[in-house]
Formats: C-alpha cells, structure tokens, sequence
C-alpha cells in the first residue's frame, strides 16, 4: 500500500515530487489537489468494497441488475490498492531517486522517515484492532468470517458461509503482532486479528527497501564491492519476501519513473476527459482480473502512470474551493482510514447481520452508509492524535536518530 499524506503538507525534501518546475509551488498547484482527490477516492474505494462485502450478498444473489452500477465500483478495493503502489512509488521511490541522483542519500534519515511515518499510525491501528477483535469475541457477535475477503488477495481463502466462525487466537498472539509491526505479514505470520487490509502493508514497506538497495547497486559512484554487496542485499530481500511481493514491485517502481517525464502543461477538459477515460479502464481492468490478476494489476498500473502524468500538467494555483478542500482533507487521514476501518466493519457486521447478508434497500443501504460515515469520524478521530502529528514526530526522531549522519 500502500507514503499515504496530503500533498498540501509542508513535507520535507525527500518527499516533495521532482516532476514539478512551474511557478506556482506544487502543493499549491492543481496538480497537488489532484494527486489527494485520487488517493483519498482509492481509500474510499477499499472501504466501500469492505462494506459491500461484509454487509451485502454478492451481485449473482440478486436476481435483477438494478444495482449494477452501485457493485461495480464496490469491488474496486483491490484496484485502489494498485493505486496506492503507484502513488507511493511516485512520492517515495521518486524522493529517493533524487537523494542518490544528488549525492544526498542517508539510510539512517530515510529509514527513520519511513518508520515514524509508518509505526505512528500502525502500532495504535494493532492495539484498537485487538480491542475491537476482544470486544467482538466477548459479545460473541463474530458472524462475518475475517479472511471472508475477495479471493485475489495474496494468501486469503476464499470466502466462507457468514455463519461459520473463526477463532482469532492464533491471529492475534504475541508473535502475530510483532511480526506485523515489523512488517512480516503474509511472509512469516498472517495478518493481524481481523486487519486483513494490512496485506499490502508488507509490500509497501519492502518496497522501501528494495528500491534504494536497486539504485545503489547500478550507482557508478560507489565501488565495485559495495555495488556487489547492495546487490546481494536486493537478492536476499527478494528470496525473504517472495514471489508474491517481488511480483508486484515493477507496479510501485512506474511511479517512479515519472521523475523522467516532464508533464506538459494540460487543459482542464483534457484531463477531465483522461478522468472518464481512466474509471472506464480500471473497470475493464476488474474483468481481466477475474482470470489474469497479476496481467490486470500492470495494465492498471501503467494506465494509473499515464493518468498521474497528466494530471501533473495541471500547474495552475489551486483555488481552494470546497471540492479541493474535500479532496485535501480525504487524503490527509487515508493512511489512518485504510488501517483502522477493517475491524471497525467486521466488528459493527457481527453485532447486525445475521446468517445471511443483507439484500439492497433503503434501510440495509441506508445503515451500511451509516456504517460508511462512522468508520470515516473514526479514522478522523484516529489520524488526530497519528497521522496529523507526523511531522513533528518526523523531526523529533531526527533530532534524535539522524542529526548530520550523511550513512
């Protein structure tokens, strides 16, 4: 998943694009607002999906083709995933680019970065899951299978019968949690408790690590056996994590390579055309996926890589009306939505559906969209004490870890 923050933030250097050489700053650009409006809808997408899921019977137990419209954009969350991969690799992997390209690189500042940008959000996101998953198990109101999640993600069974319950235990011992605060889930322990999302959590993070382990091995300015041994380390980092993961990071690396395409200048009705033209793609891009997931997640990927150019070439200032600040807002806290929602879902799904999944109406829908809005105050509430306080902890940590290391 998934660097996940506002591109209106005061960011320090290494997290600030490179593509960007118009007057107008970038975060103030239309360009910037257009960035957070796509990863605040990819986040909202994960969480539609989820509640579409855990709530509402699938599309084939309907009978009727009604609400076509409404489950087809509700089971993009893998798709939105794949989103995030794209937009990370444009932010991180393309501010890494630029520290190695102008002799500036530091592992000890880099990795600080990514692991208080990480663990603020992550290691409270595991304590609420536990006490959401505890409070759960002692209402016994556990209905919806956990691992009851689409089956193209990596190490999920398929979906069970809602009635048939899990027991948590081994998901939530003491080696589960550290494994996932370390960033081993899916590789050496499952997913913690009920957070299934936090699959693609694994990925995002050895991507961090993979990528400048790349760069440092083909960099000429260092010698041939720290060249060697970079490379060594990329390899080992490859067999630990697995096919899986190593499969996928040629889709976290195109956003990078947007650091080498200019974006010309674009109109609005271009890039709201490129808009319609790219929903229209993601979707099609679903159906391959039913059959040729991994074909699907490239073909997005490149797609999701043309659109971000295009809407970098939007270098007007941006206005600040509501749409832009919605748009900023969304993205500010989409980290936090994306690690919180899940339990909050499965829990508020076990304590109203019964043995069998809603049917659409104005009440079922009505009440899933409820569902919808306070998991959204709750990621909100969440991010206030997290995920808001990212910069200060950034610098805090240093101040204490980095100060002028140039390892």
């Amino acid at each position: 998943m998934i660097a996940k923050k506002s591109t209106s933030q005061k960011v320090e250097a290494e997290d600030r694009p490179l593509t960007s050489s118009a007057p107008v700053p970038f975060g103030k650009s239309k360009a910037s607002v257009s960035l957070d409006a796509l990863r605040g809808a990819a986040a909202l997408l994960v969480l539609a999906d989820h509640c579409r899921h855990f709530f509402f019977v699938e599309y084939h137990d309907l009978g009727s083709k009604l609400y076509f419209l409404p489950y087809l954009v509700t089971v993009l969350g893998h798709q939105a995933v794949v989103i995030f991969f794209v937009l990370s690799g444009f932010l991180v992997g393309g501010s890494a680019l630029r520290s190695v390209q102008q002799d500036r690189w530091s592992w000890k500042r880099y990795l600080t970065h990514r692991f208080v940008r990480l663990w603020l959000v992550l290691i409270p996101a595991l304590l609420a899951c536990m006490a959401w998953d505890s409070l759960g198990s002692y209402l016994h109101s556990h209905a919806v299978q956990p691992t009851a999640l689409l089956q193209h993600i990596p190490g999920v069974a398929p979906a069970q019968p809602l009635a048939q319950r899990i027991d948590l235990h081994p998901r939530s011992d003491g080696a589960t949690f550290f494994g996932n605060v370390f960033f081993v889930q899916t590789i050496l322990v499952p997913t913690f408790g009920t957070n299934e999302a936090l699959w693609s959590l694994a990925n995002e993070f050895w991507y961090y690590i993979l990528f400048p382990l790349g760069l440092l091995a083909i960099r000429s300015r260092y010698s041939p056996l720290m060249r060697v041994l970079y490379a060594l380390a990329f390899l080992g980092v490859c067999l630990f994590v697995g096919k899986s993961i190593v499969f996928s990071f040629p889709l976290w690396i195109l956003g990078a390579v947007l650091i080498y395409l200019p974006a010309p200048r674009t109109s609005f009705a271009l890039r709201a055309s490129a808009t319609v033209v790219y929903a229209v793609a993601t979707m099609l891009a679903l159906q391959l996926a039913r059959t040729r997931m991994l074909l699907s997640d490239y073909i997005l990927a490149i797609l999701t890589t043309a659109y971000i150019w295009l809407l970098l070439g939007a270098k007007e200032r941006s206005s600040g009306k509501t749409g832009e600040k919605l748009a900023r807002g969304t993205a500010r806290f989409s980290y936090t939505l994306y690690l919180t929602h899940m339990p909050l879902m499965i829990f508020l799904a076990g304590l109203t559906v019964s043995n069998t999944r809603w049917f659409p109406n104005s009440v079922t829908v009505g009440l899933a969209l409820a569902f919808c809005a306070a998991a959204l105050l709750y990621a909100w509430i969440f991010a206030c004490f997290t995920e808001f306080k990212a910069e200060e902890a950034k610098q805090w940590a240093e101040r204490i870890f980095v100060g002028n290391s140039r390892i």
